[in-house]
């Protein structure tokens, strides 16, 4: 699916929020909660604008106030790293999804989050553009993707990974601009440490606590009564194939010792014959239409705020609990550099990207998706290229096709992507992509045009139909 989001008059600020729960398996059942779960997340975010289109004063939502994360980088007072922060910070508090507080659980029961924020940069909202004169340069700064990216991984007790996700980028933020107002590299010290890109487990959330993130005293606050209620049911499910696989084994073992040889010849012990029949079929294999594998539906966000490309800010950002029974210490691609999200304003203004992505960890991760897709569509900005082909081309035929052909039964993957470029003098055009090979993707989008947020939560289109 696609939806142009382009704003006919000058409408200030000009605004695209969009939010997705998860490329995955979405049970019928709770198809109206997840849609209730997105539009509230989402006017939650929408309500880190000060004022809306009208000029009317917008009340944040109760408990989800953005005053830790507001900038003067725009007219509305916000940006949309923070409106990106907020809203997956609501998605991260809502049980109905897989991240924060309703994440899946690890092998061992306990929860174990990834999340990670990308800021593109543009307006005044502190972007990686190199700084002089008070203001940012429209040349791209060689670093500035990986300065204005942080993650955590694998952390445990951090309500919202993601607020923990904003204070590393914030860090790396802080010290490039520290050494850009310097005179000189050498005078900021031989002690200056080069700031993590990504911290992971105890220091991630050691770290929390150094710089006031929310973190539960009891981890099992961690743990959602949904998440508890599938983990029993998989976790039994995996014991009783392991007891299956080791009876089966043994009887395996009972067969072989049960061969006699007489003489010349080879004889076979009866037991031999009956002792490995009928050892069935691993027990919940596809079982109700609920296969274990596709509980992976990380959560993300794609923002953008400023109507002109050339002044735009565009942010991305994902969280997840992971892989259900995961083993402790996996880390997915919502941890990862280049992974699970993308956000770039290209040099020049001519256009904006930001994408996050979900799906199967191990293989986006292999892909380094998001980035890839973001190179494809930079790419097509000066050559005409059209972004539905595009996305056809990565998801199904690059991704998709690379990863069956070497043997995955089906590598699940679902992108949510905000692109905006200059159309000469006559402005800009803004566009929303959904492109999923999963069962389902649910997205929530509002904008300046239509501030009332959309649901949307379709069936699987594997040809990346817009």
């Amino acid at each position: 699916m696609s939806e142009d989001l382009t704003t006919p008059a000058p409408l200030t600020p000009f605004y695209v929020v969009a939010a997705h729960g998860g490329a995955g398996y979405h049970p019928p059942s709770s198809d109206s909660s997840i849609k209730r779960s997105l539009r509230v997340a989402l006017s939650s975010a929408i309500a880190t604008f000060s004022k809306d289109a009208t000029g009317a004063t917008v009340t944040p939502a109760a408990g989800h106030s953005s005053s830790s994360y507001n900038t003067s980088g725009t007219s509305s007072g916000s940006s949309a790293l923070d409106t990106a922060t907020t809203l997956i910070a609501a998605l991260e508090d809502d049980p109905e999804f897989n991240a924060g507080y309703g994440s899946n659980l690890t092998f061992d029961g306990d929860v174990e989050c990834d999340a990670a924020l990308m800021d593109g940069g543009g307006g005044g909202g502190g972007g990686g553009g190199q700084q002089h004169d008070g203001g940012l340069d429209s040349d791209p700064d060689p670093d500035a993707s990986c300065s204005s990216f942080g993650s955590v991984g694998a952390v445990r007790g951090v309500r919202n990974p993601v607020m923990l996700a904003r204070r590393v980028l914030d860090e790396r933020r802080r010290r490039q601009q520290r050494r850009l107002l310097s005179s000189s590299s050498s005078s900021t010290g031989i002690m200056d440490r080069v700031p993590p890109l990504l911290l992971v487990g105890e220091g991630a959330a050691r770290f929390a606590g150094e710089v006031g993130v929310r973190v539960v005293r009891d981890p099992s606050e961690m743990v959602a009564p949904r998440a508890r209620r599938e983990w029993c049911v998989w976790k039994g499910r995996w014991e009783e194939e392991e007891a299956e696989e080791r009876r089966r084994r043994h009887a395996q073992a009972t067969a072989d010792a049960a061969v006699v040889v007489v003489g010349p010849q080879a004889g076979v012990h009866p037991q031999a014959i009956s002792g490995c029949c009928d050892v069935g079929a691993g027990v919940g294999a596809g079982a109700g239409g609920d296969p274990l594998r596709a509980r992976q539906d990380t959560v993300g966000a794609v923002v953008l705020v400023g109507g002109d490309a050339r002044d735009a800010e565009v942010s991305a950002g994902v969280s997840s609990g992971g892989l259900l029974l995961k083993p402790s210490g996996r880390i997915g691609e919502a941890a990862v550099f280049g992974a699970g999200c993308w956000a770039e304003r290209l040099a020049g203004g001519g256009r904006s990207v930001a994408c996050s992505v979900s799906g199967q960890g191990e293989l986006i991760v292999q892909s380094s998706l998001a980035k890839a897709l973001a190179e494809r569509i930079a790419a097509a900005a000066t050559a005409d290229g059209d972004t539905h082909d595009i996305l056809q081309s990565v998801l199904v035929h690059q991704f998709y096709g690379k990863w069956h052909r070497q043997g995955e039964y089906q590598p699940e993957v679902g992108v949510l992507l905000l692109t905006q470029d200059v159309d000469g003098d006559e402005g800009t055009t803004t566009r929303l992509w959904c492109a999923f090979t999963t069962q389902s993707m649910a997205v929530a989008y509002a904008s300046t045009r239509h501030p009332k947020p959309k649901v949307r939560h379709p069936p699987v289109i594997r040809s990346c139909q817009s």
